[in-house]
This record gives C-alpha cells, sequence and structure tokens, in this order.
C-alpha cells in the first residue's frame, strides 16, 4: 500500500464525519457563575475468541482489566453486534427501518496481477446486493482511489477506477516479465559461459544478479510500508460511520530453483533471502494490530491463487513457486483482531457474500485512567481462561473521552446547551448514544424547579433543550448533571441565567430535535 491511500482518507475525514450542531447565539445569554467537572475516560475495543471464533452474551463482570499492572474499575460496558447484511430470516422485517439507518463506509483494496482476476464481478454484486442510499465506497488500488457518495455515481466512478486498476495490473505484468527476463538471461550466461571462465566467479554473478532481481520484486511487489497501514488506521478512526475494509490480495510467485538442477546450491541463498524478509514485519506488526483495533473497522481478506500468471517467466531452468508477502501476513493478523475473516477463494463475489454474512461480535468497555497525560499499558482478560481477549494493549492520551457541557442560555423558561465527547457506539445498525440529563434550577425565596429526561443520541455534538416552568424575567442558578449511560461518565455544570424573553430568531437545536 502507497501512502496515498491513508493520507486521502485523512482528509476524506471531513466531508464523511457526522455534522456538528451549530453553537447557539450569544443573545439573550445571561451568565454570570460557570462551573465545569468532568470525569475523563478511555475506550477499549475488545473481541474474545474460544478456538479462533467469536464469543458473545459476555457480561461486565466476565472481564477483569488492568492499567500499568494495577487493577481498575470498568465503568461502562457495552456488547455490539453488527453485520454487512442481515440473517436472512430477518430481511424482510429490516429492509424498511435500513432507510433510515446511518450510511456505512466500505473501502475496497485491491492487488491484484490476473488479467483474468473476478473484481468486475465483485462490485457487481456489492453494489446489486449490499450497498443502500447512504454509504459511502472507497475503491483504492495503489496510489489511486475514487469515491462513491450515491448510487448516481457508482457507474462513472467505476467505469474510470477499473480502467485505471486494469492499466496498473497491465504495467505491473510488465514489470514482472522484466525481472524474469533478467534471471533468464542471468542463467543462460552462466551456462554459456566460456571454457577459461572461471566456475566460482562466475556463480557469484548469477547469484548476484538474482539476489539483485529479487530484491526489486520484493520492492515492488511485497513490501508493505507500515506508516501507511497506520495512517490508514487513524484516518478510519476519526469517520464516525460503521467501517468494513475489504481487502483483495493475489498470490505472488518467483522463480524456485531446484536444488538438484543446473544451478546446485542456490536454492538455501534464496530461501534464506526470503526468509529474512519475516523479520521486518514484526517490527511493526503491534502498533499496526493495535492501530486497527483503536480504528474500530472490521477487516477481511480475500486471497486469490496466483492464476494465469502461474504461466509468466516459466523457464527449463526453474519453476514458479508462491513466495512470502509481509503485507500478506500483516493483512491475516488485522483480520484475525478486527472481527473480520481470512477467505482464500478465487470467486471474489463468492467469497464477498461469505463476509457480509459473517456477524462481528465486540465488547465496549470504559473506564477512569490514574493518570489522563501519559501513555498507558493496559490487559484484559477474562475470567474464563479458556476464552481470549483481543483488544489494545496500549492507550494514548489523545484517546480519552471528554465529556462536556457549554453555551448554556435560557429563554421562556427553555434551557438549552451543547454536549459533547459522549461515546457513540454501533448498536443494530445505528450509531448512538445514551444520556441521562437532569436539571435543577433553584431561583428566588424557596423556589426550586427539576427535571429530569433519557437521550437516545446520533450526532457527535448535539443542542438539548429542557422545558421548565419558571417565572418570567427571574434569576436562577442552575445545576446541570449529564450522565452517560455507555461509557459511565458524569459531567456536571453550574452556572446563573436570566429567564428571558423569547428570541426573534431563536437558535434551532441540532437535526433530530
Amino acid at each position: 500500500m502507497k501512502n496515498g491511500l491513508g493520507i486521502w482518507l485523512l482528509a476524506l475525514c471531513g466531508v464523511l464525519l457526522w455534522g456538528q450542531a451549530a453553537d447557539p447565539g450569544k443573545k439573550g445569554r445571561d451568565i454570570s457563575v460557570s462551573e465545569f467537572v468532568s470525569v475523563v475516560n478511555v475506550e477499549v475495543i475488545a473481541r474474545v475468541q474460544r478456538n479462533g471464533q467469536p464469543i458473545g452474551g459476555l457480561q461486565k463482570n466476565d472481564f477483569v482489566l488492568f492499567e500499568n499492572g494495577k487493577k481498575v474499575e470498568i465503568n461502562g460496558f457495552q456488547e455490539v453486534r453488527r453485520r454487512i447484511r442481515p440473517p436472512a430470516a430477518h430481511e424482510k422485517k429490516a429492509a424498511p427501518a435500513a432507510q433510515g439507518m446511518p450510511g456505512r463506509l466500505f473501502v475496497f483494496c485491491f492487488w491484484l496481477k490476473d488479467r483474468q482476476a473476478q473484481y468486475q464481478e465483485a462490485l457487481d454484486h456489492f453494489f446489486r446486493e449490499i450497498f443502500r442510499p447512504g454509504d459511502h465506497v472507497i475503491l483504492a488500488h495503489g496510489k489511486d482511489t475514487s469515491l462513491i457518495r450515491s448510487p448516481e455515481e457508482i457507474a462513472p466512478v467505476r467505469a474510470e477506477f477499473e480502467a485505471e486498476l486494469n492499466k496498473s495490473i497491465e504495467q505491473g505484468n510488465i514489470a514482472r516479465a522484466l525481472l524474469y527476463d533478467q534471471i533468464d538471461e542471468a542463467i543462460s550466461i552462466y551456462l554459456n559461459r566460456s571454457a577459461n571462465m572461471d566456475e566460482e566467479a562466475a556463480r557469484m554473478m548469477l547469484q548476484a544478479q538474482i539476489r539483485d532481481s529479487w530484491s526489486e520484486f520484493q520492492m515492488k511487489f511485497l513490501k508493505l510500508d507500515p506508516g501507511s497501514m497506520t495512517l490508514l488506521a487513524e484516518s478510519l478512526k476519526s469517520i464516525r460511520k460503521e467501517k468494513w475494509l475489504l481487502i483483495f490480495l493475489q498470490d505472488e510467485v518467483f522463480p524456485e530453483f531446484d536444488e538438484n538442477g543446473q544451478i546446485p546450491a542456490f536454492r538455501s541463498k534464496l530461501e534464506e533471502m526470503k526468509k529474512n524478509a519475516r523479520v521486518e514485519v514484526d517490527a511493526f506488526n503491534d502498533k499496526v494490530r493495535s492501530a486497527f483495533i483503536a480504528a474500530d473497522a472490521t477487516v477481511s481478506l480475500i486471497r486469490l491463487g496466483s492464476g494465469s500468471l502461474e504461466e509468466q517467466g516459466r523457464s527449463v531452468h526453474y519453476r514458479q513457486q508462491v513466495v512470502y508477502s509481509n503485507r500478506d501476513e500483516c493483512f491475516q493478523k488485522i483480520s484475525s483482531v478486527t472481527g473480520g475473516t481470512m477467505i482464500a477463494d478465487n470467486n471474489l463475489a463468492r467469497a464477498l457474500g461469505r463476509v457480509a454474512d459473517r456477524e462481528d461480535i465486540c465488547y465496549v468497555i470504559f473506564y477512569a485512567p490514574e493518570n489522563t497525560r501519559k501513555k498507558r499499558k493496559i490487559e484484559l482478560t477474562c475470567l474464563d481462561k479458556g476464552l481470549e481477549v483481543v483488544s489494545s494493549r496500549s492507550i494514548d492520551p489523545q484517546d480519552s473521552c471528554d465529556l462536556k457541557i457549554a453555551n448554556a442560555s435560557i429563554i421562556d423558561s427553555k434551557l438549552t446547551f451543547n454536549l459533547s465527547g459522549y461515546a457513540l457506539i454501533l448498536e443494530a445498525g445505528r450509531l448512538q448514544g445514551r444520556v441521562q440529563v437532569r436539571v435543577v434550577a433553584r431561583g428566588a425565596g424557596a423556589l426550586k424547579v427539576e427535571d429530569s429526561r433519557e437521550f437516545t443520541l446520533s450526532d457527535p455534538s448535539v443542542l438539548i433543550p429542557v422545558d421548565l416552568r419558571l417565572p418570567a424575567g427571574g434569576r436562577f442558578a442552575f445545576t446541570i448533571s449529564v450522565l452517560d449511560r455507555i461509557s459511565g461518565i458524569e459531567a456536571v455544570k453550574k452556572t446563573t441565567l436570566h429567564n428571558n424573553i423569547p428570541d426573534t430568531k431563536p437558535a434551532m437545536p441540532a437535526k433530530g430535535w
């Protein structure tokens, strides 16, 4: 993967983020005292497996959480289940509600080299059976990406993307053929060397040429840049949509030399070079793993065989063999920790259907850290030692959830304020949060008015309205308390406001209120 994909996604976040509520106007606001208290929580995404299979139905008390080796209390907990396509038995019931669900983000990444790869059939299946209005789709290969935001954009964007992908496949095949030709020429020179040429020197020249060809092949077709993968995860993390990343990766092949063939003892040298490539993936694997877990994107890998290109570069001196790729190993690990799957199938439409029917089960866990300024090591386990817990192993301070109450004002007994920083989780295909709001107003004499209400929210920042029966024109001391039902965070704001007459152009609440 090139850096272009991650950077492009980062720039795209502004387009895909859910709309923010407008700040109410200051007209009519009379604030004399303001106090804000907030408890900062962090979010841990976890998946639980037994023998590689996802486990659901667990409760908060089934988990044990340690921060920097010290046991901490879990104060927010939620199980989330999601799948791309609902079960067949519920499709008819779910269809009417599906139109009202928030859109999802699908990212398709293609690493293909076979001209006959059935990626068009996979995209046909997706847009016919899975895509729905409101979804965003990113089609990516190498540096090139294309965005689809509406049904009307599908045909023209697909046509342009597929033309570029086909061109990329052809260019890649030309580069592979040139490398194979270099190896064939080097072998021919070695075998047809003059009688007065030193055999050992000729062998070293051959090995140097094949080693150079292998290094070039590795750089062009096998290596994965860890920086771009981490950037991609960070980009996905900031997008508040249900996220599915689908990777289509085709096996790469490279000449395999028979130890008993005309180039004896070279096979061990080449195998040594291939083995050394594995070392690199361990250096960044854990960081990439944690980044994708925190991004809360479900990643699935669909692997294709080498296909017709196995015929390319065939020679009487060697045969083609599938070679190791660090991106292959990295994608397999990411899919195993994000609730996705790995499927080996050259029928891409069928493989995509299997991915769409798979259920992802995860747990969203919140706790209050002791020190919000330092990076923290996390260890999350289950009381049942037969269960494997997959979660982030560290938490960065910037991942903290800070519940905020701001911009409180009152006009004609209606109190409004902005609320942000509450937890949003995907539940039954819907991104939402749940908070309980309690308002106490104290005025002149013994007057005390209290109201409590629960809200289900769907935007990262909203304008909360609370209707109170207060005498017109008076000044009141308000205590606003908000409890995040998902994360367990509680925030309190105290302020003194004047109950003004209605504004001619009152601030409108956020969409949905």
